[in-house]
């Protein structure tokens, strides 16, 4: 007959806290996960008009609207920007729009290629970013000739979705 001794009291502590610690890590890993998911779909939202088929020339409403919002000379300030770089941004936009597409053939490839997904992938990046510094020349020609008046409603405006 075995005879086993009672757990001790320092038995019991280090099981509490080795349960404590697993119980952390699980909820660690729970938030690390929700935190991913969050911001998997705040990009799919930011993404969602280019993905969409809504595109530029569809965004010019939104532009009527802002140019509508601004004092006169402002306005114009902003459209001559905007007209002089149109044909770029819709260039920049395209091409994010044909890795896009490369993109989703990738993933429908059978059997799926992963380098051919990652280099897919690497490369609508790359063609989304392109906007950015069209954008970032956009507003530092336009904004530093608008008036004070102009940037108050520039920064205040939130366009209808």
């Amino acid at each position: 007959m075995i005879v086993t001794a009672p757990p001790t009291r320092s038995l019991r502590i280090i099981l509490s806290i080795s349960i404590a610690l697993n119980l952390f890590l699980l909820a660690f890993v729970a938030g690390q996960r929700w935190r991913a998911r969050g911001l998997e779909m705040m990009a799919i939202q930011s993404a969602a008009p280019m993905l969409g088929g809504r595109n530029l020339n569809d965004r010019m409403p939104a532009l009527q609207r802002l140019y509508a919002a601004l004092p006169p000379e402002d306005a114009s300030i902003l459209r001559e920007a905007v007209e002089a770089r149109m044909p770029a941004l819709l260039a920049a936009q395209q091409g994010f729009l044909d890795a896009a597409e490369e993109v989703r053939q990738a993933i429908a490839h059978d059997p799926l290629v992963p380098e051919a997904l990652q280099a897919s992938i690497t490369a609508a990046r790359r063609e989304r970013q392109t906007a950015g510094p069209l954008l970032d020349a956009l507003m530092m020609d336009a904004i530093p000739r608008m008036s004070a008046e102009g940037r108050r409603i520039l920064s205040n405006y939130r366009p209808a979705s």
